[in-house]
């Protein structure tokens, strides 16, 4: 059987055969299809059946020689699909078989075949690397085959052809998605091609390919008999001769032809087997010679070599004995053998009390299944070449040792012992740890650190450094106290949040106060680590709080920074002396890190006050220089106002005064002196943001209470009679203090800030509420109370913080066309003047309170100004105004009275006129000027009048008030002698002139 060779084929001449074989069939059985198309079709049905039959023979067994069952698993399908394609034959037009027949029963057996053949291929892909279970598969085709039969035969199964008309929607469908089906399992074929030889995946591939293409001929089919048709079966056939190709190779040809070359090659390797046996023979006896010599020559070289290891234990015993290193012999019983005299040194021992002694009991007598275990890992050989133990000296002292063990064998390669180096690292264990610790240490420094520098909010920043330290050090309980005052007394500022319970049990949380000498800490007061051993023995209340909680070791460490103490960091433990001293050590670093913290803290605190100070001041000075430039604009308006309406109420004064003059004209004229007296007190209310208090306008003892009570009724008509006419009602009521003290003040200004109030408040409850008005006194010294305030508050709709900080901005008003913005612009003016302030409190929806707050005691030192009256005689009066209508009238007024006058209309004129009197040896008594002009100004006139002739009075009107004094005027004798506002009344005009003329005759004038 080993002479003989499978034949052989070149690859071109196989190529050749199955090309040949294919066209054969194809050109036969297109010629039969011009014969007879029905034959043409059986045959090549029946071509197909044979050949899935065949496949199905041929690749189940051929399974045990296949490296995958990718061929046994389509061998398997094969068999149910010829089941589909003899339905299929058997039922085709003309047939007979079945008489009964639907129409299109042959296309829904061939399109359920075709479904049941593609995806048979793609499912094959998957066992290329996996063995398949043919019960299971058998069992599954079995299943799934009779599902579709049953579709099919119940008429479930979608109709496929119609009779009379072209194929269904649904089998040109199938068909192209059982192409699509066939090309996806060509492509997973071709990426698994290591698993197939190539010639054999060619021709998988050539059928999967023709398949497809015979799917896509079937879907252009319109009759059973058409090209279309017949192209498909050829292709089919085509498809079935490739796959029965691939099918012949792999599962004939393949294995026999490796059947053959595996038997030839067994034959090649049992004869070079026979061939290196015999020299094998051969070389073995001459080993068996050489050892035999080598045996001899052994035996005598151990002899020299045991002799010579003699020496050398001896030799290493002797070094052991004077090395600084441990040294120790143990038998396999634990027993000492040999020992060093640095371990004696080590342990105290002498060499006669320990050899023969086991080293477990005497050494390590805490463990006492050591000399158990050491037995153990002597008898299994498991001896650890490195391990760390604790030793016992003589006097009970732990050493911890680092050894190195070596186990000692015989001759024959048996256990007799252990040699063990060993070296003392208490020490350096110790130090280590000691590292450790102080490593972990500065790390728990390093948070606490990082939490302190999280938080500017002194009390949850104490209480995130208690917490770290319960959790890092750790404790059982910690709390913070700051002192107050001379550091007699400390305030819990925080608690460890881990340890709620035990703060209840010591009766101390955040803000207790306690007296320092009753924590039992106060020498922490002197800067100094106070370390409670155990807090039951002290005598302070709050450690034998902390006693009977559990917690009796205690430390307690000042929180200082340079030479100020500004609290106490006590931490507390279960158990007596439970902290060492360099924990005490690490826990005053930490106070002094919290001590730092806290004083940042606190400048933060500090350093917010003052940016929140410096922000209202801000505020204010910019509120001041808007009401210094509305006091600019007021102040031109008022001075044009008041220029204006002069003459009409001079004019109307003069006219009224006219005794043939009629009722009625006389009527009218006191209208119109009343609507230019109403202008001018409209016009001083304007001042009232830019003026100063003029001298006749002197601070006056005011009763607040009575003022208030005038206010209400003089208001009544606008908190009552009207709301009542749009249906709402306000009430109004009031908190009067009895006897409160008086202020020094303007009773029409402050009648006029109430009045301003009132208003503001009933605008803001446009559907009624409560107005509520009181008195009373704030502050106390040692004269009596040094404030006294005014309340106005209202349920109205309130303000929210922006609106109330902008409420004093003049024009600023919340109620749109109906507000002037300008109510409590005034009333803040007429605070300013009265020394007071005002403050206001509202919230959205909560109502609004504003308080005017008086000093009792208000600008010392004024002077009382009486009142003049009196007749004059006639004078010579000089008026300087530049103003036409001004002068004529002022020259009318001063006539009536019986005096002489001269005007000018401009200081330079006015200048001239009144040297020229001086000449002519006929001066004036009196001058009077008007305080703006061009050119030169009221101020200049006065300063050269004065200069020229000292004696003589100048009185000034001005149309912006009384508000020029002697302000920036250095020399006094150069200042007028009165101030008038425009429009003068002739009473006051007589009573300036009286005035004037006294005091120059009681020689005031210079």
């Amino acid at each position: 059987m080993g002479g003989v060779a499978p034949p052989k084929r070149s690859a071109i001449q196989r190529t050749a055969l199955i090309g040949a074989t294919t066209a054969a069939a194809v050109t036969g059985l297109y010629l039969i299809s011009k014969y007879n198309v029905l034959l043409s079709h059986t045959l090549a049905e029946m071509f197909g059946i044979v050949v899935s039959c065949a496949i199905f023979i041929v690749a189940y067994n051929a399974r045990p020689f296949l490296k995958n069952d990718f061929l046994p698993f389509l061998g398997v399908t094969s068999l149910f699909i010829a089941g589909f394609d003899v339905l299929h034959m058997l039922t085709y037009a003309g047939m007979s078989v079945f008489p009964e027949r639907r129409i299109d029963l042959p296309t829904q057996t061939w399109i359920a075949g075709r479904y049941l053949q593609s995806i048979s291929f793609l499912l094959a892909s998957f066992f290329t690397r996996r063995r398949m279970n043919p019960l299971l598969v058998f069992s599954s085709y079995t299943i799934g085959s009779t599902l579709l039969l049953v579709a099919v035969s119940s008429g479930f199964f979608p109709a496929c052809y119609v009779e009379g008309t072209k194929p269904t929607l649904f089998k040109k469908i199938s068909e192209y998605l059982i192409s699509l089906t066939f090309l996806t399992s060509a492509g997973l074929l071709i990426r698994q091609r290591t698993q197939f030889e190539r010639r054999t995946l060619r021709l998988l591939v050539a059928s999967i390919v023709a398949s497809a293409g015979a799917e896509v001929s079937f879907a252009y089919s319109v009759a059973p008999y058409d090209p279309s048709n017949l192209v498909g079966h050829l292709l089919k056939v085509a498809a079935y001769v490739h796959l029965c190709s691939a099918v012949v190779i792999t599962g004939l040809q393949r294995p026999q032809a490796l059947l053959f070359r595996e038997l030839s090659q067994d034959k090649e390797r049992l004869q070079v087997q026979h061939r290196k046996l015999r020299n094998q023979i051969q070389k073995r006896m001459a080993e068996l010679v050489r050892i035999s010599n080598a045996l001899t020559a052994e035996a005598l070289q151990r002899e020299q070599t045991e002799r010579a290891l003699a020496e050398s234990e001896r030799r290493f015993q002797e070094i052991l004995k004077g090395a600084r290193l441990l040294a120790v012999v143990l038998d396999t019983q634990g027993n000492i053998v040999f020992c060093n005299d640095f371990l004696l040194q080590l342990t105290g021992w002498q060499r006669e009390e320990i050899l023969g002694r086991n080293w477990f009991e005497l050494f390590i007598p805490r463990h006492h299944t050591a000399r158990k275990m050491f037995r153990r890992s002597v008898e299994r050989e498991e001896i650890p070449s490195h391990r760390e133990d604790e030793i016992i000296t003589r006097e009970g002292e732990s050493r911890l040792i680092s050894w190195t063990h070596v186990v000692l064998r015989d001759s024959q390669g048996i256990v007799t012992g252990i040699a063990s180096i060993g070296e003392d690292i208490t020490e350096a264990r110790q130090t280590a740890e000691a590292l450790e610790q102080q490593i972990k240490r500065l790390s728990l420094l390093n948070e606490l650190t990082r939490s302190i520098l999280s938080r500017d909010d002194l009390e949850s920043m104490l209480r995130a450094v208690l917490h770290r330290l319960n959790d890092g050090l750790p404790a059982d309980f910690g709390t913070v106290f700051l002192l107050e005052g001379e550091g007699k007394r400390a305030t819990v500022v925080a608690c460890a949040k881990s340890t709620d319970i035990l703060s209840e049990q010591v009766s101390i949380s955040a803000g207790t106060k306690i007296l320092v000498k009753e924590t039992g800490f106060y020498e922490c007061l002197r800067g100094q680590t106070v370390s409670v051993i155990d807090a039951s023995q002290a005598q302070a209340p709050l450690l034998q709080q902390f006693a009977k909680a559990g917690l009796l070791s205690l430390v307690g460490v000042p929180l200082q920074t340079d030479q100020e103490v500004l609290g106490i960091l006590v931490v507390a433990r279960r158990g007596v002396s439970a902290f060492q001293s360099a924990e005490a050590t690490f826990l005053h670093q930490v106070g002094d890190h919290c001590a730092l913290a806290i004083r940042h803290v606190r400048l933060l605190v500090e350093l917010r006050a003052t940016y929140e100070e410096l922000r209202r001041t801000q505020q204010e000075i910019a509120l001041q220089e808007r009401l210094r430039a509305l006091g600019q604009i007021a102040s031109g308006i008022a001075h044009d106002i008041n220029n204006a309406i002069s003459p009409v109420l001079i004019f109307a004064n003069l006219l009224l005064k006219d005794p043939d003059l009629g009722e009625q004209a006389r009527e009218r004229l006191r209208l119109i002196r009343t609507a230019a007296e109403d202008v001018a007190k409209t016009v001083d209310r304007l001042r009232a943001f830019y003026r100063r208090r003029s001298p006749s306008e002197m601070p006056q003892p005011v009763d607040l209470n009575e003022e208030v009570r005038q206010v209400i009724e003089m208001t009544r008509p606008r908190w009552e009679s009207l709301p009542q006419q749009q249906g709402t009602v306000i009430e109004v009521r009031t908190d009067l203090q009895k006897d409160l003290p008086l202020v020094m003040g303007i009773s029409q200004e402050v009648r006029q800030a109430l009045t301003n109030l009132i208003f503001n408040a009933v605008d803001a409850m446009p559907e009624g509420g409560t107005l509520t008005l009181s008195t009373y006194e704030i502050g106390t010294g040692e004269k009596g109370p040094e404030m006294v305030c005014v309340e106005v508050s209202d349920t109205g709709v309130g303000m929210d913080d922006e609106t109330k900080e902008r409420a004093i901005e003049p024009f600023f008003t919340t109620k749109g066309k109906r507000g002037t913005g300008m109510g409590l612009p005034v009333v803040y003016g007429i605070m300013q003047r009265h020394k007071g302030r005002i403050e206001i409190e509202s919230a959205p929806g909560e109502g609004t309170t504003v308080r005017l707050i008086f000093p009792r005691q208000w600008a010392a030192g004024t002077e009382h100004i009486e009142e003049t009256t009196g007749i004059t005689a006639p004078l010579r009066i000089l008026c300087i105004d530049d103003e036409p209508l001004v002068r004529l009238a002022l020259k009318e007024m001063l006539e009536s009275m019986g005096h002489t006058v001269e005007v000018a209309d401009g200081g330079q004129t006015g200048l001239r006129a009144f040297r020229a009197a001086h000449e002519r040896n006929e001066p004036f008594d009196v001058v009077i000027t008007d305080l703006g002009m061009p050119h030169i100004s009221g101020r200049e006139v006065v300063r050269r009048v004065k200069q020229e002739s000292p004696g003589t009075p100048v009185i000034v009107l001005s149309g912006w008030g009384m508000l020029v004094g002697t302000e920036g005027v250095q020399d006094t004798a150069t200042c007028e002698d009165a101030i008038l506002s425009k429009p003068p009344k002739p009473e006051t005009l007589q009573q300036a002139l009286v005035r004037v003329l006294k005091e120059k005759e009681n020689g005031n004038l210079t």
